[in-house]
């Protein structure tokens, strides 16, 4: 079965999983076994490509982190994925972040997260990706126009 939901947003940014309406957990979600990391961004593969979306998805902030493992496959059966922000909304979005100190979690291993700084070496790849996406989005020869 498709889900039909549109995924909420706010601010133009996916709602955290508290704010859908999902049902409620019937797990102990003090114990770890019962808790996964939601992306708010899904599905992956749709933010692999360029290291602006990858970092955007990646951010702290843009997932949660003890998301009941009961739901949270409820939550993707019900939810159409977010459309994937514009450029300028997602460089402003991990501009922020940095400023911000904020950590992203990058999957090392099957269910494991290392936690990484935006260090001025990924926001300088970020600000790089933008141009390049933002150059090839205002030329009329190009065909990745979004």
């Amino acid at each position: 079965m498709k889900p039909e939901l549109e995924y909420p947003l706010i601010g133009g940014l996916p709602a955290p999983i508290d704010e859908l309406d999902l049902p409620e957990s019937t797990l102990n979600l003090k114990r770890r076994k019962n808790v996964t990391r939601h992306h708010r961004f899904f599905p992956a593969d749709k933010y692999v490509e360029h290291v602006l979306f990858r970092t955007l998805r990646n951010l702290e902030s843009m997932q949660d982190a003890k998301a009941p493992r009961d739901t949270h496959p409820i939550l993707h059966s019900m939810y159409k994925p977010p459309k994937r922000p514009s450029p300028e909304m997602a460089v402003n979005e991990v501009i922020r972040a940095a400023k911000a100190g904020e950590n992203m979690y990058i999957k090392y291993k099957s269910n494991m997260y290392i936690r990484k700084k935006i260090g001025e070496n990924i926001l300088n790849r970020v600000l790089e990706d933008y141009e390049q996406l933002r150059d090839k989005r205002n030329d009329p020869k190009s065909d990745d126009q979004e």
